[in-house]
């Protein structure tokens, strides 16, 4: 699969779905309880409007890959830092080796 098939796009609403889905085909031990975790993480108070979630989807608006971090301030000589915690990653196994990890860190950094 070429990740030139794929646009890279921060999180929409209606992803939340498929982001559990994906997470869940990776991960079974997570059935039932990540959109508790998934809640927790980026839809509290505090965290609502500052998380970052950058996904690759599909021309199908397939998700294929999820990063995800979490704002965690730190002050550093008093300063307070706009920081951020990863707290996850997914790629799809049939989008692998298609260099979407790379795509999305560099969407993020931009």
């Amino acid at each position: 699969m070429s990740s030139d098939n794929f646009t890279i796009q921060e999180f929409e609403p209606w992803m939340k779905e498929q982001i559990l889905q994906l997470t869940e085909s990776e991960y079974p031990f997570m059935k039932g309880w990540f959109d508790k975790r998934f809640a927790a993480l980026y839809e509290n108070q505090f965290q609502r409007n500052r998380h970052k979630i950058f996904v690759a989807v599909t021309e199908n608006n397939k998700i294929t890959a999820c990063i995800s971090f979490i704002y965690w301030p730190i002050n550093f000589r008093g300063e307070a830092l706009n920081s951020y915690q990863m707290v996850g990653l997914l790629v799809d196994p049939a989008a692998r080796g298609a260099g979407l990890f790379r795509k999305v860190l560099q969407k993020m950094d931009a």
